[in-house]
Formats: structure tokens, C-alpha cells, sequence
């Protein structure tokens, strides 16, 4: 009798403890990696709060930087769900190598340029840096769409050339805008939405007139290598979602919609 019920007891844990590992595993969230480009962090890491209420199976893990390098690591196989480019030419790289799932290529936010510098400085315009040795920083134009963009711009503005020697590249958008913040240079070229990030001490020495280069587009796709399809396509409908452009507007972003 008492061996018998020592044996049920036995059975019983043993069911008990195989339903509570199910059920764990059962609650266990999925987690999705987005490479984003490095204007968009702030923007997105308050959209990933609203999404994790909203979906508390899902969690998403950021990889921010300049949108050139994201895309060579998602070529070189890192193990990315999701990309959200600044720039066209690195999303159709990635289209023409097969390597995004939804190809239509969904644009859902645009920005502007703007030309930036602390509010003690003596300047007013890109006009003003000609005439000085004050170093300006762009993102490097090779891999920082911002600095694809600014030096398209520059060119146009047939200034280009006259500012080569002043000329600091940096490693991404949001690099040019520390640089000018701690003063390492006179002015830089940003985003404007980068400027809901900046302090107190940066001023808008000017906005580049949008025709002097092309239009400014971030691209939202999902990578056809990921492991989490359904959840990418959750969080791909989330963030081109116009009842969630509004995060995006609050951080100086235009709503494509």
C-alpha cells in the first residue's frame, strides 16, 4: 500500500512537472533582430515599447549603424529578421542578391537635411564656412546615405569641392551630430529628425532646399533568411502602420502614407 502510494505520487510530479514545461515553453517570446539605420533609433525604441505591450510573445533586439555597413552584414549572412534602411540603393542591393522577402519594397517614412551647429558659433550658413578653416562633419558617402546625401547636395550647391580640406567623415548620422555637440567641429549635416535627440547647445544654421539632392527614403523589408517569419511579418506590418506614424511625426520624421 505504501509503496503504491509513494509510486502515484511519483506519477503525479512527473505529469506536473511535464505540463509546467510545456506551459514555459509555451510563454517563451520570440525574439526578432532589426538592423535599423542610426537615424532612427529613437524613434523605433519608443515604437518597440508600444509593440512589446502589444505583442508580449515578441521582442525585439536592435542593430543600429550606418545603413551601408547593415547591409553588408546581412550579405555576409548575419542572422537578421528585419531591415530598415535610409537609403534606396542598399535595399535594392539586397533585392537584386535575393536576400529580401518582401521585394515591393514598402517606403514608409521620408526625412530632410539640415546644417547644424552650436549656438555659440559665429556662423549662419554654409556660406559663412567658405570663407573659414572650421571643420564640418558629414557622414562618410560611401556607406552614410546622410552623407550620400549631403555631398549630392554640396555638389549641387557647386560647394563641394571648396570644402574638401574641412571635411570630417564620420561613422554614421548620429556620430555627426555628437561631433558638433561636443564641439570637435564647427558644423555638421544631419537629418532633421535627428534634432529631436540633440541638446540645447545645437542650433539649424540652414535646411538644404530637398531638390539639391534626392529624395530622402527609409525603406522598411523583411530578410529572407530569417528564422522568424511570422513575427517579422508582424512587426513589418507595425512599423509601415499608419495608425503608428505618429512616433515616427514626433521625431521630426514625414509619414509616407
Amino acid at each position: 500500500m505504501k509503496k503504491s502510494l509513494i509510486l502515484t505520487l511519483c506519477m503525479f510530479l512527473l505529469v506536473l512537472s511535464g505540463c509546467q514545461s510545456k506551459q514555459t515553453e509555451s510563454n517563451e517570446s520570440e525574439t526578432l533582430t532589426v538592423s535599423a539605420a542610426a537615424s532612427l533609433k529613437d524613434s523605433v525604441l519608443d515604437l518597440k515599447k508600444q509593440l512589446e505591450k502589444d505583442y508580449p510573445d515578441i521582442q525585439v533586439t536592435f542593430n543600429f549603424g550606418s545603413t551601408g555597413a547593415l547591409r553588408r552584414q546581412i550579405e555576409q549572412g548575419a542572422p537578421i529578421d528585419v531591415f530598415l534602411s535610409a537609403s534606396r540603393e542598399d535595399y535594392e542591393e539586397l533585392v537584386h542578391k535575393e536576400l529580401i522577402a518582401r521585394n515591393e519594397g514598402n517606403v514608409f517614412l521620408t526625412n530632410e537635411l539640415v546644417v547644424i551647429s552650436q549656438k555659440q558659433a559665429r556662423l549662419n550658413s554654409i556660406e559663412d564656412l567658405l570663407s573659414t578653416n572650421k571643420k564640418v562633419a558629414v557622414g562618410t558617402p560611401d556607406v552614410v546615405p546622410a552623407g550620400t546625401y549631403a555631398k549630392e547636395a554640396l555638389e549641387n550647391m557647386e560647394v563641394w569641392d571648396a570644402l574638401q580640406q574641412q571635411f570630417i567623415f564620420a561613422k554614421d548620422v548620429r556620430h555627426v551630430l555628437t561631433l558638433v555637440e561636443e564641439g570637435a567641429v564647427e558644423a555638421g549635416i544631419v537629418y532633421k529628425s535627428d534634432l529631436s535627440s540633440a541638446g540645447d547647445s545645437v542650433k539649424i544654421l540652414q535646411e538644404i532646399n530637398p531638390a539639391k539632392h534626392s529624395k530622402i527614403e527609409y525603406y522598411a523589408s523583411i530578410i529572407s533568411t530569417s528564422k522568424h517569419s511570422k513575427e517579422a511579418k508582424i512587426f513589418y506590418d507595425y512599423i509601415t502602420s499608419p495608425s503608428n506614424q505618429s512616433i515616427f511625426e514626433n521625431y521630426g520624421f514625414t509619414s509616407s502614407n
